[in-house]
């Protein structure tokens, strides 16, 4: 990844500010380093509510989070770009989300909420997330590279979303420029699809995978073929890993082996159990809406490939959303998920 000085953003982190006063602080359990984390310390954890927060629904599930002291809350948000200030506010201990322009910008102003470690990343044979076009559309010759004057949904601006949005109707011979991008959440893109209130969309699983099943939308390009290896990674709160580093430890730890018990069941042909555990925890309660959806490939190791955040940083540099590229070294502390490594090695 290329070293650079770090850089700030006045609107961003301005508008980020926006955000933290509207959030209330919620307080983290402490406790002195060395020490075991505290019996069922509450800690609160932004998540998008998509399949891509699976680790974190497996942890609830088997008890991983339990057995490791903590009493964990999930917090739904509509964009990784809203979880920079709710971690920097305390509103939130933890969060899972994807590189995002807020992100960098925070890092660069000297805001020190770290990414411990990367939970999925994709594969350059991940078709969804991707651009899902209206079926109508579709049917009439329309394709990634034909969205001219098209409005197409995506769940923030400057978001990996947008990136990925982008990159596929470039990829296909299209103009970004020439399409209108709209912000919205995720579960509003299917009905937004099927209303005709939206043209397209960058769409995640499940809601991906519903929509072309219903006949709403068809697939028009997949993550895979112009993202391989982007991350979805989990941050912690500077002020937990000042105030009780022991539980971000252990929450790191709960979360490998939430990655590795997903892995192994899908690897060992337990995909049902998985999909129990994701009824649960998300709005698709029926099991058998969830027959033909893509599930996430995970990183049981916790790494992630910088190169390709490198590349969507270059992008978010060209779109004058930041200003330079910010070394790795920046923004990830390896410390944690090292640690939670070396404990689970310890107690197998």
């Amino acid at each position: 990844m290329k070293k650079s000085f770090l850089g700030l953003r006045l609107g961003a982190v301005a508008a980020a500010m926006g955000l933290l006063a509207l959030t209330g602080c919620a307080s983290a359990g402490s406790g002195e380093a060395g020490a075991a984390p505290a019996k069922h310390a509450k800690v609160k954890v932004a998540s998008l509510s998509a399949a891509a927060d699976i680790p974190l629904y497996v942890a609830l599930e088997k008890g991983y989070f339990a057995e490791a002291g903590l009493d964990v809350e999930l917090v739904p948000v509509k964009s990784s770009a809203d979880i920079p200030a709710l971690l920097v506010s305390n509103g939130v201990q933890f969060g899972t989300g994807q590189p995002n322009a807020t992100f960098f910008n925070a890092a660069a102003s000297g805001i020190k909420d770290p990414v411990i470690l990367a939970t999925n990343v994709y594969s350059p044979n991940t078709s969804i997330p991707g651009l899902l076009i209206r079926k109508d559309l579709a049917d009439a010759g329309k394709g990634a590279g034909d969205l001219a004057g098209a409005s197409v949904a995506i769940v923030g601006p400057s978001t990996s979303s947008e990136y990925f949005a982008k990159s596929a109707i470039k990829a296909a011979g299209g103009d970004p420029a020439a399409s209108q991008f709209t912000v919205m959440g995720l579960p509003d893109m299917l009905s937004a699809l099927s209303n005709k209130k939206v043209d397209a969309a960058w769409m995640f699983e499940p809601l991906a995978s519903v929509a072309v099943a219903k006949g709403i939308a068809v697939q028009a390009a997949g993550v895979g073929k112009v993202a391989s290896g982007f991350p979805t990674w989990l941050q912690a709160s500077e002020n937990i890993v000042k105030s009780d580093p022991e539980a971000v430890t252990a929450f790191s730890a709960a979360t490998l082996r939430a990655l590795e018990f997903y892995d192994n069941a899908l690897a060992g042909g337990n995909r049902d159990e998985v999909v129990k555990i994701l009824t649960k925890y998300t709005s698709m309660t029926d099991p058998a809406d969830w027959a033909n959806v893509e599930l996430p490939t995970v990183k049981t190791d916790g790494v992630f490939d910088e190169e390709s955040v490198s590349a969507f940083q270059d992008y978010l540099v060209a779109a004058k959303v930041t200003e330079k590229v910010i070394p790795s070294s920046d923004y990830v502390d390896d410390t944690f998920r090292a640690k939670a490594l070396e404990s689970l090695k310890n107690n197998k």
